[in-house]
């Protein structure tokens, strides 16, 4: 699917542009049988799509004086146990943030509507498909590009996967950890949400 705000991007600025990538791990994805994996990964994929709905319901007047459709305009790569989801909207700062708290709250009414003790008690199962998250989100510059297969692709330091540690506090990203714990908590310097 071609999309005029990436390829104006990728035209106009020779694909340079300011980033803000949302990495999303499936905590514990590897440990799960592999019919358990494609429960989690169909219901996370569920999850991602209906939060990007939800942010371009929540931002109309962006979303209708640029014509932008997040899930056409916004890069989503695969990481092997999660997704990298990469904005490239300078004018829209929150909308990763933003993204990424509607996620954790999908996330955590999933997982609330299993009532799984197993989960509960070591944050993954194979009984469930509910999942626990860790979101971190990072921002700089980088490069878009057409891909071999005609999608979009991403590179520079930003979105450099081998430098991500999800669930680590740093002075580089802004967590999110999704839990089965008793409410919110946000530490000083980062936002985190326990829910």
């Amino acid at each position: 699917m071609t999309s005029p705000h990436l390829e104006s991007i990728i035209t106009q600025h020779h694909g340079s542009a300011h980033l803000q990538v949302v990495f999303v791990d499936i905590v514990g994805y590897a440990k799960r049988k592999r019919a358990n994996q494609f429960a989690v990964i169909n219901d996370f994929t569920r999850l991602v799509n209906a939060s990007l709905d939800q942010l371009g319901r929540s931002n109309p007047e962006y979303t209708a004086a640029r014509g932008v459709d997040f899930h056409r305009d916004v890069i989503k790569v695969a990481t092997g146990f999660g997704l990298a989801v990469v904005f490239a909207f300078s004018d829209l700062p929150a909308a990763p943030a933003e993204f990424g708290r509607r996620l954790a709250e999908a996330a955590h009414q999933h997982n609330h509507q299993a009532q799984c003790r197993q989960f509960e008690k070591t944050q993954w199962c194979n009984c469930h498909s509910s999942f626990q998250l860790n979101i971190v989100e990072r921002e700089g510059e980088g490069v878009i590009y057409r891909e071999m297969n005609d999608a979009y692709g991403i590179a520079d330091s930003t979105v450099d996967f081998a430098q991500r540690i999800p669930g680590r506090d740093d002075d580089n990203g802004e967590l999110v950890g999704v839990g089965a714990g008793a409410g919110p908590r946000v530490q000083p310097g980062i936002l985190r949400v326990e829910l």
